[in-house]
């Protein structure tokens, strides 16, 4: 194991940490082991496949990982889902001021349709850095009563708009 360098509360370094997020994210999209050479290829150019086979042996030993068998890529155990379930929860701890101005900015936007639809158009596209569109149905004298975001997949997001 590699000396020297800033672990974080559950003994992993940033190199490690990278590696790990990366290949969880990867095994949620496939469900299937993910490899060594599949990450450098898809995810972490910047390191060869060896020097990432390297990290997944060290994160295996320490519990994060397993093989299905010996010439199969890695999987997550539950303490690498652990991990990866709390490092979710730090970034959106991290991001609690945003949640707030957002929740903000809807409130004030709710009762104005147009708005809300400019509103919410500018902020999937912010989020996403793809185009969106935003169509609203007619509606007569009614009033939204709750707006969702779901996650459905790696860089796709459901809006629900519940109307009254």
């Amino acid at each position: 194991m590699r000396k020297n360098q800033q672990r974080d509360e559950f003994g992993l370094t940033s190199r490690q940490k990278e590696v790990l997020n990366n290949l969880i994210d990867m095994y949620i999209q496939k469900s299937e082991p993910v490899g060594s050479k599949t990450l450098a290829e898809e995810r972490i150019k910047e390191l060869s496949p060896a020097s990432i086979r390297n990290y997944l042996e060290e994160m295996e030993e320490m519990g994060f990982l397993y093989k299905p068998h010996a010439s199969s890529g890695r999987i997550p155990t539950e303490k690498g889902m652990k991990y990866y379930v709390n490092e979710l929860m730090n970034k959106i701890r991290d991001r609690e001021d945003e949640f707030v101005f957002l929740k903000e900015r809807l409130w004030k936007v709710h009762s104005n349709y147009r708005e809300l639809l400019k509103f919410t158009s500018h902020l999937l596209a912010t989020l996403s850095r793809q185009a969106s569109l935003v169509l609203l149905p007619k509606l007569e004298k009614t009033s939204i009563t709750a707006i969702d975001f779901i996650r459905v997949a790696y860089k796709r997001v459901l809006v629900v708009v519940v109307f009254e």
